[in-house]
C-alpha cells in the first residue's frame, strides 16, 4: 500500500491484495494496536537476507523518522513503547489502515482484493502479472 501511496500521482497504479479485505495483517500488527516500526533497527542484526548492502541503502534513504513524519503529516500519532516499538497512540490499528486506504485513494491508486499473484514476467518495459482465479 505504501508503495502505491508514494509513486507519482500521474502514474497508473494498482495494488493487488490477496485477501478479501485489504490490510488484514495491518489490523493484526502489534496485537491490533499497529506496531508500525521500531526505533532500534539495525539491518545487519534484525533482517535475514543475503543482500545486506541493499537493506543498508534502503534504510539510509528512508528511516524510522521518515515513517513517523509521514504518519504525523497524515494526522496519525505514533508513540514509542517498550522494546523501542513504535505503536499508534490511539492503540487502534484500524486508524492506520484507514489512513493508508485514504492516501491510496488520494494518489489515484486502484486497490483490488482477492488477487493472489502467482507470477510476474518482464515484457519489454512493462510486466505481466498473473493472478490465480
Amino acid at each position: 500500500m505504501y508503495a502505491g501511496i508514494c509513486l507519482d500521482k500521474k502514474l497508473s497504479k494498482i495494488v493487488l491484495e490477496k485477501n478479501a479485505k485489504p490490510g488484514i495483517k495491518i489490523l493484526l500488527s502489534g496485537g491490533e494496536r499497529a506496531n508500525v516500526s521500531n526505533m532500534d533497527i539495525e539491518p545487519e542484526r534484525d533482517y535475514f537476507t543475503q543482500n545486506k548492502k541493499f537493506l543498508l541503502s534502503v534504510f539510509a534513504k528512508y528511516n524510522n523518522w521518515d515513517v513517523m513524519s509521514f504518519f504525523a503529516e497524515a494526522g496519525v500519532n505514533i508513540v514509542e513503547e517498550d522494546r523501542s516499538r513504535l505503536i499508534l497512540e490511539s492503540g487502534d490499528s484500524k486508524e492506520l489502515l484507514a489512513c493508508l486506504l485514504k492516501k491510496l485513494q488520494e494518489n489515484n491508486c486502484d486497490l483490488k482484493n482477492n488477487h493472489d499473484i502467482v507470477d510476474i514476467s518482464p515484457d519489454g518495459e512493462n510486466f505481466i502479472v498473473s493472478c490465480s482465479e
